[in-house]
C-alpha cells in the first residue's frame, strides 16, 4: 500500500521497538470488571469468558507513524472497554513482511493478529497460514455485518468461498495536486476531463530546471503506476489491457498472465508501457533514477498519484498547512477513467496462541466504531456503507468527498493478486524499466515477461 517503511513503533505513552497499548495498573481491577460485565453485547464488547485474566496479544503491521498513531487510538478504546488486556503492536517493513511473517508463523512463534493487504494475501493463503474466519462470521454475523461493507473490499480476502480477513482500510487511488506548480505556470487546475494526453502537455510545461544545470529539478508526478502489479493495471487498464485474469487471490495454478495475450491486449499493453516510459525518459517530467523527486518533504512533484493513507503525513507539510492541496480524480485514458485500491485486512495467523481473544479485537477493529476512529483519523476511506457519514465529516478542508465516492464507485472488484508476490513484482519492475529504457521494444519486454512470470507460477507453491 505505501511506501516501505523502515522499522518503527509508537507507543501510546512512550516510544520503543514495540509499540504497547494497555490499561494501566491503576485501572486493572477497574478493567477486569468491565470486562466481566459487559455480557450485554454493548458494541465492541468481548465474550465474557475471555479476558478474565491478563491478555497479552500481538499485533503484526507495517503501518507507518502516522498510521500507526490512528490504528492505536481504536486499539486504546477497545483496551478501555476489555479490560485486563494488554495489545503490543510490532512494526515490519513492507519489502520484507510476507517473508518475515511466513518465518514466524512457521517457526511457532506468529502474532495473535496481523495486517494482510490485497498483494500479500496469495502468499499467505496458498501456504495455508491464515485462520479461515468464515465460521466465526457466520456466528457472530450481526456483530461483523459483512452485508455493511462494500463488496469490493469484503471479497479481498475470499478464496474459494472461505474468508480469511475483514477489511479494516480502502484507498481507491486519486490525484493529489500541488496547486503552486500550476499558480506559478499559469495553468488551470487538473478536472474531470483531464486525459493521459492533457497529462503530459501540461507536464511538459510544469516540469523545469530551476537552477541552470540544465537538468529538470521541478516534475510533474511520481514513478506510481511504472512497475508493481498492484499499481500499473491501473493504467493499463485504462488503455484497454489487463495483468492478469480474475480478481482476488490466486493460486499459482490457475494464475493466467495476461501480459502478452491475447493479442488486443498486448497491442493495449504495450501502448501503455510506450507511454509511461515516455514521461520518464523522453520528456523527463517523471524524475529518473538519480534525479531527485518527492511530492511530499521536497514538495518539487506537482501530483501524486494515492490514496487515503498518506494525508496523515500531507496535513503535516507546509505547504498543505498553507493551503496549496486539493485533489481530483486521475486521469482518463483511451478506454476510460480508471482506479486501483489497496485493501487492508485484520486476519489471524493459523496457530496464534489466542485466536478468540484476537478475534474479539478484530471484530471492534473492523467494525463500525473502529472505522469510525480510522476515518476520523484521515487515514482510510470507508469500508463500510454505514460509516460514509462519519467519513464526510472526517475530511480536512481540501479533501473531496465526491471525488473520493466517485473512485469508490470505479472500484468494483479486489485487485487481481499473484503468488509469490516479491519476486513476481522485482521480475515485473526490471522488465518494464528495461522497456522504459529503450532497451528492449514494449512488445520484446512484455514478450519475455509472459514467459518469465509464467515459469514463477510453475514453480508452485
Amino acid at each position: 500500500m505505501s511506501p516501505k517503511q523502515e522499522p518503527v513503533a509508537s507507543t501510546v505513552g512512550r516510544a520503543t521497538r514495540r509499540g504497547v497499548v494497555r490499561v494501566g495498573a491503576g485501572l486493572a481491577g477497574l478493567g477486569v470488571f468491565a470486562a466481566c460485565g459487559q455480557a450485554g453485547g454493548s458494541p465492541g464488547a468481548a465474550r465474557p469468558a475471555l479476558f478474565k485474566e491478563r491478555t497479552v496479544l500481538r499485533y503484526q503491521s507495517y503501518k507507518n507513524p502516522e498510521e500507526l498513531a490512528v490504528f492505536q487510538q481504536g486499539v486504546q478504546r477497545w483496551v478501555e472497554r476489555v479490560g485486563n488486556v494488554e495489545v503490543q503492536t510490532d512494526i515490519v517493513p513492507q519489502g520484507e513482511y510476507i517473508e518475515k511473517l511466513l518465518v514466524r508463523i512457521s517457526g511457532g512463534d506468529p502474532p495473535d493478529m496481523m495486517e494482510v493487504n490485497d498483494r500479500m494475501s496469495s502468499d499467505f493463503i496458498m501456504r495455508g497460514t491464515l485462520l479461515e474466519l468464515t465460521d466465526r462470521i457466520k456466528r457472530d454475523g450481526k456483530e461483523v455485518d459483512l452485508d455493511d461493507v462494500f463488496p469490493a473490499y469484503r471479497d479481498v480476502l475470499l478464496y474459494k468461498g472461505k474468508r480469511y480477513g475483514i477489511p479494516d482500510y480502502c484507498g481507491p487511488t486519486v490525484m493529489y495536486v500541488n496547486k503552486l506548480f500550476f499558480q506559478q505556470a499559469g495553468q488551470p487546475l487538473p478536472d474531470d476531463s483531464w486525459d493521459w494526453d492533457k497529462f503530459l502537455e501540461v507536464g511538459r510545461i510544469l516540469t523545469k530546471d530551476t537552477n541552470g544545470d540544465k537538468v529538470p529539478d521541478q516534475f510533474l508526478t511520481t514513478n506510481s503506476l511504472g512497475g508493481s502489479p498492484s499499481w500499473t493495471p491501473m493504467l493499463w487498464w485504462s488503455f484497454g489491457g489487463d495483468m492478469i485474469k480474475g480478481p482476488g487471490p490466486h493460486h499459482p495454478n490457475e494464475t493466467e498472465w495476461l501480459l502478452d495475450r491475447p493479442p488486443e491486449t498486448a497491442r493495449a499493453n504495450a501502448a501503455a508501457v510506450e507511454y509511461w516510459g515516455s514521461l520518464i525518459y523522453r520528456h523527463n517530467v517523471i524524475p529518473q533514477p538519480g534525479q531527485r523527486g518527492d511530492f511530499q518533504r521536497t514538495a518539487n512533484i506537482a501530483t501524486e498519484i494515492a490514496g487515503r493513507w498518506l494525508v496523515p503525513i500531507y496535513r503535516t507539510l507546509d505547504f498543505v498547512q498553507q493551503g496549496y492541496l486539493t485533489m481530483v480524480l486521475p486521469p482518463k485514458g483511451p478506454k476510460g477513467r480508471k482506479v486501483r485500491n489497496s485493501t487492508l485486512n485484520a486476519t489471524i495467523p493459523i496457530n496464534a496462541k489466542r485466536p478468540d481473544e484476537a478475534w474479539e479485537l478484530v471484530k471492534f477493529h473492523t467494525g463500525p466504531e473502529g472505522m469510525s476512529v480510522a476515518v476520523e483519523g484521515q487515514r482510510t476511506n470507508s469500508t463500510r456503507k454505514s460509516v460514509m457519514e462519519a467519513f464526510k465529516k472526517s475530511l480536512l478542508p481540501w479533501e473531496s468527498y465526491d471525488v473520493y465516492a466517485k473512485a469508490n464507485e470505479l472500484f468494483t472488484q479486489p485487485m487481481p493478486m499473484t503468488y509469490n508476490w516479491t519476486l513476481a513484482e522485482r521480475t515485473l519492475s526490471d522488465g518494464l524499466n528495461a522497456a522504459y529504457r529503450g532497451e528492449k521494444s514494449a512488445g520484446q519486454a512484455l514478450k519475455e515477461l509472459q514467459v518469465q512470470l509464467d515459469e514463477l507460477m510453475k514453480r508452485g507453491l
